[in-house]
């Protein structure tokens, strides 16, 4: 037993799981080949994988689309780029699902959809009243937690450095790890200019 070997271990296992229930809990197992199948949402809403196991203890996995021959196999695996990011050391250009990880003052951490955030009067009443004390769902309260998760996203936005300013990227980690910067910057932005539009015109909600 070593370091270098327990790192190994732990990273082929964070990246190569594949999930499925048991008794009605989600658990996680190594099958050898389905592991090859690279992710790839080919389409808009493509079905998001899905495995079980059969009767008599196969793992199986149907396509979610049809491919001819001589294809390039893919699935969705149906997550936000953080999580391809931290676990799969890849990003999606195109992901529907994608969402910005967002720190709550209860360390709570909220995944923000820049199609649903805006528009979600629960996530802002919660803000409301973790942030700011105000334990009601008003529609003062509500926009009050519009603006909150507003102004920290607008502080984010200047921890991000200059794109000119950044030298290319020396290895295939490091540009993995541009990518997924500027895929999080967009999401940054995105859910600012919901979030102010949402703020200036409530009644249109």
């Amino acid at each position: 037993f070593s370091l270098e070997r327990y790192e190994w271990a732990w990273a082929i296992l964070e990246s190569r799981s594949i999930w499925w229930k048991e008794a009605n809990e989600p658990a996680r197992h190594l099958v050898p080949m389905l592991d090859f199948v690279n992710c790839k949402e080919l389409e808009s809403g493509m079905r998001h994988h899905y495995t079980y196991m059969d009767k008599d203890g196969k793992a199986k996995t149907r396509a979610a689309l049809k491919f001819a021959e001589g294809d390039e196999v893919v699935d969705f695996y149906g997550h936000a780029n953080h999580v391809y990011f931290l676990y799969h050391g890849f990003v999606l250009e195109e992901n529907s699902v994608d969402c910005l990880l967002w720190p709550r003052k209860d360390r709570q951490l909220i995944c923000l959809n820049p199609r649903q955030a805006a528009y979600h009067e629960k996530l802002a009443t919660d803000v409301a009243a973790i942030h700011l004390g105000r334990n009601d769902s008003s529609a003062e309260s509500i926009q009050a937690g519009r603006f909150e998760i507003l102004q920290t996203l607008e502080r984010r936005l200047t921890e991000y450095p200059k794109s000119e300013a950044e030298a290319p990227p020396t290895s295939r980690r490091e540009a993995v790890a541009f990518a997924f910067a500027s895929l999080e910057l967009g999401l940054v932005k995105q859910l600012s200019e919901s979030l102010k539009a949402s703020l200036a015109h409530p009644q249109e909600l």
